[in-house]
């Protein structure tokens, strides 16, 4: 039985792709220093005032198999020449989950807002260019990418904006992470005429 024990512990450590573990078992799940750049599309100049709401996955172990769940948020804004930065986020997890990349919102009223999956893609210095798989309709191609540099199109409706505004994110328990995120929420449905959302919301 002990030998069995140590077979499993093994196989859990070595098949889960995180930098290590601590005492307990529990295994450290890192992500980050993250940064880039937030641009107009058409005008290419920088964006100030955009929030980046980087959000933190894993996949944790159910009767079923592995489902997807939100464990953390962290928030930036961007600086006057359109850049921002998120600290490093490290917490333990239960060695049966597995780590999940990171996903990133970025947005700003009067924007179309932008998803991206993937924290490599901010790891980098803004602008660096790097051969990655691209996925296209011949399938999945190399192509010369530009990491940490995201351009957001201009809406320029009133209904554009109606049909675009994002929502904030995960329940109640992140809210108070994604303020910034919130005040722009509730600026751009004031604009919109709706009423803003409360925190306890």
């Amino acid at each position: 039985m002990k030998i069995l024990m140590y077979f499993l512990a093994t196989i859990i450590f070595l098949g889960t792709p995180q930098v290590g573990y601590s005492a307990g078992g529990w295994l450290i799940y890192r992500q980050g220093p993250f940064k880039g750049k937030v641009l107009d599309a058409e005008s290419k100049e920088p964006i100030e005032g955009a929030v980046v709401v980087a959000q933190y996955h894993i996949k944790m172990l159910t009767g079923v198999g592995y489902r997807t769940e939100l464990i953390d948020i962290q928030e930036a804004v961007t600086d006057g020449k359109g850049e921002f930065h998120i600290p490093v986020y490290t917490t333990t997890i239960n060695p049966l989950n597995l780590g999940e990349d990171v996903s990133f919102l970025i947005w700003k009223p009067g924007y179309r807002k932008v998803d991206r999956w993937g924290g490599y893609f901010f790891v980098k210095e803004p602008g660096t260019v790097e051969n990655l798989p691209v996925q296209t309709d011949k399938g999945y191609q190399i192509q010369p990418m530009k990491l940490g540099i995201v351009e957001l199109s201009p809406l320029k409706t009133k209904e554009e904006r109606r049909k675009e505004k994002p929502d904030r994110i995960g329940d109640s328990s992140y809210f108070k992470k994604q303020k910034n995120f919130i005040r722009l929420i509730n600026e751009e449905r004031e604009m919109l005429g709706l009423q803003p959302f409360r925190q306890e919301d």
